[in-house]
């Protein structure tokens, strides 16, 4: 799995806090291509293992910056089964900016983040 992702980052102004933030990230095992741009406020890279987006965020925000995420909620008819939560899950997982996915099937409700 890569995954090419572009976060916001809040409170990164200046290119010292570009390269301490850009140390962060890299130090995330399955991290590469990290490129920041501190007037655009913006880290782009490519994540190559699934469970690195939770400490790339925890790295983030252990420096005193965070990360602007929305979470969104949708309710979805059709989605009943298990076999219906893996295939919704893996399929907007594949978005580019996507961190997590949740489909939950006994409220027919999946929540993106």
């Amino acid at each position: 799995m890569s995954k090419k992702s572009r976060l916001r980052i809040l409170g990164m102004h200046c290119p010292s806090c570009a390269v301490n933030i850009k140390k962060a990230i890299e130090s995330v095992e399955g991290v590469r291509d990290v490129e920041l741009s501190f007037s655009e406020q913006t880290a782009r890279l490519i994540v190559e293992k699934k469970d690195a987006f939770p400490l790339i965020l925890r790295k983030i925000r252990e420096l005193g910056y965070d990360v602007l995420s929305e979470k969104i909620v949708v309710s979805l008819d059709g989605l009943r089964t298990p076999d219906d939560e893996t295939k919704i899950n893996s399929l907007i997982r594949r978005a580019d900016g996507i961190l997590d996915v949740l489909a939950d099937a006994l409220s027919g409700t999946v929540y993106i983040i």
